[in-house]
């Protein structure tokens, strides 16, 4: 990513070439490039496959194992072939040059050999320049690999070339150098990518049986592979140095090829025992070209990889100017990657919100940072691009160091709008739910509590200690008025909602609306449980009070009118299916109105409350007391054995009432005359019933009181004229 040094410069010149030798090299360089993707890619669990003019000219084992190609890839083949959606493949049918537009990759399903749908995210590189160019495209499986992750994975082979600190040579059956790792070119005193291309030969001139152009095929003798041997490596300037190498098979071709990979040590240090003339100077400078090799430019088979990373990442020197930079970085920062490159950092990134680049704007932190850190340490900060839009960003500044001497830095960038947007719902999220007025309950797959908020503290009286680990089912149904089997429709839906009567922890009752949810997986198994618990006590309690109001008589306590014709109307169509009889009486008090009239108001509502006490405790269980009215007052009888047992009763009634009752000190005596009324012997229906019973309390009236009559038809004739 840095300027090489003068010395590098200056020992990094190509070997020349003879005329049918340079032919033979150009022959060689392009079969190289057919399958330039091998010697990486080999180590990247991603699919990578290498196009021209939309056709496969290599992939990876590791997408043909995720196609489902165990044996031989589908070279020559579309790559829109590969492609699901038929809609997209109609898209890319003319060029693939499409899928290098844009900053994020893109989602895409694949269809493997079998026909399987696999699905990615893509990104696409160009190789070349040209509308057949060569294109690589790296595609990483979407389940496993979110986004971001195939650069991780480019990453991870990235550093473990780099890491190396042995020269590595990749050379094909030909004897062409096709891979050469940084150590491997600072180890030659050679530029980046100056190897590649080149017989082996030329450097290891020992090499045995080594050929191009059809002389004959790379000879590997079985006996040496994985052996070392000391060998003299030449340098381009004609420079030589002993070395000792160790050559393994690498790879296996399916048309019987292979690749060799072959480690190249500086034997240097280990000869100087050997070689007393060797100076400390020259021992000393071979130890710092050893050091520097992590400094060394990237191959052109690494930045292929850099290029396929979806982090931003640039080389910036010495003077705070960017050296090189990835196609991501120049994609978040909306500029193009020539000319994001030689430009000062704090020209590249500017802060602030809708920012345009190049106005003057608060100073540039990662140019400050460079040089005094914190390093390998991640950072936040809100960038603009020259659209005028912002985002933000995490990046590291990682310094490149030569023994104690730093050489440049490497900043990377994402883009983390995303995650910053769901950090701060998820703190928005915490916020409410801890200050809800709302009880929030939340409980494991299992069932097992996991949190509770304040509300629901106050709410039950249960600190959350006390709650945690215990079952959902012991807290919410322990001291309720409700049935588990609210949580039934769970195993269908995945929200129910319920009301029920509790207990606090002090024993206090309250009324309570639960809202319960149920979090799945995608294979629908539960995650967790959320429930809502609200404290709707004095709802209920109004609720309860409206409610007695509309049904209940506000002196007596006693079932009035509106409840009273409700539960006749019911008894009666209930008889009428069990085939029972319902018996109703209809009172009126004797003397009532002499009491209002000399005692007071008062006075007779405190008669009304006795006579409704008396009325109670003279029936039945089962039979409803209620007033109409006045002093009308009636009995609802269901079930009724036999008409004799309603007159015993009335009988009881009427002895009863007539009583003397406590009127504030004062006696007070009424009677009682009811009319009696059975159904289905003498009404159908419940108004009939009703208007029957009043019949027979008429003439019990008129009878002489203090007694009751049974309702017959002839009881329907006016009464006689002068009566």
């Amino acid at each position: 990513m840095l300027k090489s040094s003068s010395r590098t410069r200056t020992g990094s010149k190509r070997p020349k070439a003879s005329g049918a030798n340079a032919a033979g090299r150009t022959a060689a360089r392009k079969a190289t490039a057919k399958a330039a993707i091998t010697p990486v890619t080999d180590l990247v669990e991603a699919l990578v496959v290498e196009c021209r003019g939309g056709l496969i000219t290599a992939m990876n084992p590791a997408g043909r194992a995720l196609l489902g190609y165990a044996g031989k890839a589908p070279l020559g083949t579309p790559f829109v072939s590969l492609i699901a959606d038929a809609a997209a493949a109609r898209k890319l049918s003319g060029s693939l040059l499409a899928l290098t537009v844009g900053r994020q990759p893109k989602a895409m399903t694949l269809l493997g050999r079998s026909g399987k749908a696999v699905a990615v995210t893509l990104r696409a590189s160009r190789l070349d320049r040209g509308a057949d160019g060569r294109l690589l495209v790296v595609a990483s499986p979407a389940a496993a690999s979110p986004a971001g992750t195939e650069g991780k994975e480019i990453g991870q082979a990235h550093a473990v070339i780099q890491a190396i600190g042995a020269a590595i040579l990749g050379v094909d059956s030909r004897g062409l150098v096709r891979l050469a790792n940084r150590a491997a070119d600072q180890l030659f005193g050679i530029r980046a990518g100056a190897m590649l291309g080149h017989p082996i030969r030329d450097f290891l001139p020992a090499w045995a049986g080594s050929g191009v152009n059809g002389d004959s095929a790379l000879s590997v003798p079985p006996e040496i592979l994985g052996l070392a041997r000391d060998i003299t490596a030449v340098r381009p300037d004609g420079g030589h140095f002993p070395a000792d190498i160790t050559v393994t098979r690498a790879d296996q071709s399916p048309n019987g090829g292979g690749l060799y990979a072959v480690i190249v040590r500086d034997a240097s240090a280990r000869k100087a025992s050997e070689d007393a003339n060797r100076s400390y100077a020259d021992r000393l400078a071979q130890e710092v070209e050893a050091r520097t090799a992590e400094l060394r430019t990237l191959s052109k088979h690494q930045q292929r990889i850099l290029e396929a990373a979806s982090d931003g990442i640039v080389g910036v020197g010495l003077d705070g100017t960017i050296q090189s930079a990835n196609r991501a970085a120049a994609d978040l920062l909306n500029r193009d990657i020539r000319a994001l490159t030689g430009i000062s950092l704090d020209r590249a990134f500017v802060f602030g919100t809708g920012t345009t680049v190049g106005t003057t704007g608060r100073p540039s932190q990662i140019r400050a940072q460079l040089w005094n850190g914190p390093f390998h340490v991640a950072l936040h900060a809100r960038l603009a691009r020259t659209d005028g839009e912002s985002f933000d960003a995490e990046y590291t500044i990682a310094p490149i160091t030569e023994g104690r001497e730093t050489k440049g830095y490497v900043v990377t960038f994402r883009d983390i709008s995303e995650r910053k947007r769901a950090e701060t719902e998820m703190l928005l999220s915490a916020a409410v739910l801890e200050h809800s007025t709302e009880g929030v309950l939340i409980a494991d797959s299992r069932g097992r509590i996991t949190k509770t908020n304040p509300a629901f503290r106050r709410i039950t009286g249960y600190e959350p200690q006390e709650l945690v680990g215990k079952s959902i089912m012991d807290v919410l149904f322990a001291e309720a008025k409700a049935s588990p089997g609210v949580l039934n429709p769970l195993r269908t839906m995945t929200q129910t909602e319920w009301e029920q009567w509790c207990k606090n922890k002090s024993g206090k009752r309250y009324a309570a609306r639960i809202n319960m949810s149920v979090v799945r997986d995608p294979e629908g198994q539960v995650q967790q449980y959320a429930a809502i618990v609200s404290d709707i006590t004095q709802r209920k309690l109004d609720e309860e009070k409206i409610l007695y109001q509309a049904n209940y008589d506000q002196l007596t306590g006693l079932a009035n009118r509106t409840l009273f014709m409700d539960r006749l109307t019911r008894l009666v169509v209930e008889s009428k299916r069990t085939k029972t009889n319902v018996g109703l009486m209809f009172i009126d008090l004797d003397g009532f109105k002499a009491i209002n009239d000399t005692l007071g108001h008062d006075a007779g509502d405190l008669l009304l409350k006795g006579c409704a006490r008396r009325l109670e405790k003279s029936v039945r269980e089962s039979d409803t007391v209620a007033r109409l009215g006045g002093d009308e007052f009636t009995v609802i009888m269901p079930a009724l054995d036999s008409l004799d047992a309603a007159t015993v009763v009335a009988g009881r009634i009427i002895r009863s009432l007539s009583e003397p009752f406590d009127l504030d000190g004062r006696a007070g005596h009424v009677s009682a005359s009811i009319g009696i009324s059975v159904l289905p012997q003498q009404a159908a229906d419940a108004p009939g019933l009703l208007h029957n019973a009043d019949v027979a309390m008429y003439h019990a009236k008129r009878s002489g009181k203090a007694m009751y009559k049974i309702y017959t038809a002839d009881l329907e004739a006016p009464p006689p004229k002068g009566s």
